[in-house]
């Protein structure tokens, strides 16, 4: 082949359009908008589709991405995504679902534990999402959730309520009391799991815009990640001189992304 400088050519390869120009490859990735009517929320549930396949066969990953439209407009998932599937040279299949609770107060009622809906969203992801796109477990390599603040906190909620179901979680800056929600949980159950935490040592003093509460993040997030490592669960924790901010999720990401996919 020969690349013409400044010149963009558009070729087709094992059904993937990609796009060269100035000897770099573009990796097209399809996305989706997409609606879940749930029965046990009596709601729509708006979700993003992001997915990529290799032109090699290789296992397939699915990361579910609570805060889904944020972190589309705010923490360029899209692009962070892209660019480590390039820089690791994935092979397979790899689909992320971007789920959006709905506004700020949708949102707060479904994640957090202390509110009434909350046990019914853990119950919609486990009995209605889940299992409408994880149908079979063959195949399956890896399966990891995101989130940020209160929708990691959310997570780690999904996560405990059946950890059999996932190998990885990405949590940054996860918000109010997480180690809780691990409540009783046993070594044997938990120990696969492999958790990347980011936390920033500024965010203490973050104050919930909703309810006016400190949170204390920097302090709560210790108290999880000391509980994990009691847990024999495998941890990368990484504290940053950073306050609870999109600008440092979105800094972070790509490092986040990257232990997902190959750790």
């Amino acid at each position: 082949m020969i690349f013409l400088k400044n010149i963009f050519i558009f070729l087709k390869f094992c059904d993937r359009l990609i796009v060269t120009t100035n000897d770099e490859v573009v990796l097209i990735f399809t996305k989706t908008e997409n609606a879940f009517s749930s029965r046990i929320l009596q709601q729509k549930i708006t979700f993003h589709h992001l997915g990529y396949q290799s032109c090699e066969t290789g296992e397939r990953v699915v990361l579910f991405v609570q805060d889904g439209v944020d972190y589309l407009e705010l923490g360029s998932f899209e692009q962070s995504l892209q660019t480590v599937v390039k820089e690791t040279n994935f092979k397979g299949q790899l689909d992320a679902y971007m789920i959006h609770p709905g506004d700020s107060w949708a949102r707060y009622h479904y994640y957090h534990p202390n509110q009434a809906d909350h046990k019914r969203f853990v119950a919609f992801f486990h009995e209605e999402f889940y299992p409408a796109h994880i149908p079979s477990t063959k195949g399956l390599h890896k399966v990891g959730v995101l989130g940020d603040s209160l929708a990691a906190l959310v997570n780690v909620s999904i996560a405990a309520e059946q950890p059999e179901r996932f190998t990885h979680l990405l949590l940054q800056s996860t918000a109010y009391e997480p180690v809780k929600l691990l409540g009783e949980s046993l070594p044997e159950q938990v120990m696969h799991w492999k958790v990347y935490q980011l936390v920033g040592l500024k965010e203490d003093d973050f104050v919930s815009p909703l309810t006016g509460q400190k949170l204390r993040i920097l302090t709560e997030n210790r108290k999880l990640n000391k509980r994990l490592l009691h847990l024999q669960v495998q941890v990368e924790y990484v504290e940053k001189d950073e306050e609870h901010s999109w600008e440092f999720w979105r800094q972070n990401l790509q490092k986040a992304i990257t232990y997902f996919l190959t750790k």
